[in-house]
């Protein structure tokens, strides 16, 4: 195991240790998504989708996800890592579209239970698509976290598989609670 991210001192005797996670699961393949990436990337495409599969002309692409998918562009910056984001990065060298994420209206009818598609079921999906997004951008720049918490130089417990190190952080903190008492 490599060095520490991140130390914290819990107690006199309770240390966590936070860690990028070297084996992470991948989030395109071992989660479930709402959302499927079509991409034409030469180095990166997440689900294996290309966005012909939406139509053949750019007129029809659009056509059709209007019709029939809830959808945002997804917007890449890539230069010695990549970001991902559903926003774009203005950067006319180094960023640009990256692919569409989309989810079929009926999936998102029975995802949400809704007969109709409001706005503010646009909204929730444009939310998780956002989440969908930045998982795979942490994944891509291996920027997964695990943490190991020591009581008295002794391995207690540990987690792996967080996608934001605040949150493996606030997690291993909670759970360290228990050891420090």
């Amino acid at each position: 195991m490599n060095e520490p991210v991140k130390e914290i001192s819990v107690s006199e005797n309770v240390v966590i240790k936070i860690y990028y996670d070297e084996d992470p699961l991948n989030p395109r393949e071992d989660f479930d998504n709402l959302g499927v990436i079509y991409s034409n990337h030469q180095r990166y495409n997440p689900d294996g989708h290309s966005i012909e599969e939406l139509g053949d002309s750019w007129d029809e692409i659009m056509s059709n996800l209007k019709e029939n998918y809830v959808w945002a562009k997804v917007y890449a910056y890539i230069h010695s890592g990549i970001a991902l984001s559903l926003s774009s990065f203005n950067d006319p060298w180094d960023s640009g579209l990256f692919g569409i994420i989309a989810a079929k209206k009926e999936d998102v009818r029975k995802e949400y239970g809704k007969k109709r598609i409001s706005k503010q079921v646009r909204d929730k999906v444009t939310g998780v698509f956002k989440g969908e997004v930045e998982e795979l951008c942490a994944y891509y720049n291996g920027e997964v976290y695990g943490y190991v918490i020591e009581k008295d130089g002794e391995e207690m417990e540990s987690c792996w598989g967080y996608f934001d190190l605040d949150y493996a952080e606030d997690s291993a903190k909670e759970a360290a609670e228990g050891y420090a008492a």
